[in-house]
């Protein structure tokens, strides 16, 4: 039995990586600009610039970082095929074997991007972003065409005769475990201890504080979202 899916790999450390040497450069260039010619001006506006004309490019940079994917669903292997998005070259083979995986774990974000991270038996994590045009509920719907539904399947029959440790796992996601919880635990005592102190001291540096919690409250939200994912999918098999 073969099943072949297309879609769209994004390569978001790729990304991430130059994206971030960019801000870092960009970013000293500024500093180093404002102290020289001794404007603060200069440098404010300059900062605003640099976070608004990205958006304005944001979708060609996402373009420069994705390929056309063939996925290869077969009984004992999981094939990606990888192209560049104008060239009809092949660019990249990926061949997993079911028997060296050992877990996954599917996450899905606003931007209808598809995350799976595939734990390998060799202790290696392999992450990779399906551009599938779908959010969370269209993927995971029973009887849609998605990558979801699709390795689910195929992981199901390679399990049916396997057990215990043989067996390809579902994983939760990193905050939904006993580790996550301590520290998140950990970051909301820190948080409490913050808003304690401002209050005691009747500080005025309450921006660093909304920062904080800027921070901390969507890692709660994410890891409610990963919990409830979690156990859907769990009841699915």
């Amino acid at each position: 039995m073969k099943q072949e899916y297309r879609s769209q790999v994004y390569n978001v450390l790729q990304a991430f990586t130059v994206c971030g040497l960019i801000v870092f450069l960009t970013l000293g260039s500024i500093i180093l600009i404002s102290v020289s010619i001794k404007s603060a001006t200069f440098g404010v506006i300059a900062l605003i610039l640099m976070f608004v004309v990205p958006f304005f490019f944001q979708k060609k940079v996402k373009e420069h970082f994705t390929r056309e994917v063939l996925l290869e669903f077969k009984v004992d292997a999981f094939v990606l095929n990888i192209y560049s998005l104008r060239k009809a070259d092949k660019a990249t083979l990926i061949y997993y074997n079911w028997e060296d995986i050992g877990g996954y774990k599917f996450y899905f974000t606003p931007s209808e991007l598809t995350y799976l991270d595939l734990y390998l038996r060799n202790g290696k994590r392999k992450e990779f972003a399906f551009k599938e045009n779908k959010d969370q509920e269209e993927s995971i719907k029973p009887g849609n065409a998605s990558i979801f539904n699709i390795f689910r399947s195929f992981v199901a029959d390679y399990n049916i005769d396997k057990k215990g440790a043989q067996k390809i796992m579902l994983k939760p996601g990193s905050l939904t475990t006993k580790r996550g919880g301590l520290w998140l635990s950990f970051a909301g005592i820190l948080t409490i201890l913050a808003i304690i102190f401002l209050v005691v001291n009747n500080s005025g540096s309450f921006a660093f504080l909304f920062v904080g919690l800027s921070a901390y409250l969507p890692l709660l939200a994410k890891r409610k979202s990963d919990k409830r994912l979690y156990d859907r999918i769990c009841e699915m098999e």
